[in-house]
């Protein structure tokens, strides 16, 4: 997990790397379809990730929680 400060003002946002997009997009389908409000979505070929809200809805102040994922690079 990474804690990231935002860019403008002082919010915190969580931040958790999958290892591989098809394991992002299976738990976005997931969340989503369990009433998380997804904020926003990348999800092309070779990139995937999302930031949704508190799953919980416990964050009064609606910090995001972000996922992302690349395929292994080949060397």
């Amino acid at each position: 997990m990474v804690i990231i400060r935002a860019q403008m003002g002082s919010t915190l946002q969580a931040g958790f790397k999958a290892a591989a997009p098809a394991e992002v997009r299976t738990l976005m389908e997931r969340l989503h379809a369990d009433g998380v409000t997804i904020v926003e979505r990348n999800d092309d070929a070779a990139y995937g990730g999302f930031k949704c809200l508190d799953p919980d809805g416990c964050d009064p102040d609606g910090r995001r929680i972000e996922v992302s994922g690349e395929p292994p690079r080949v060397r």
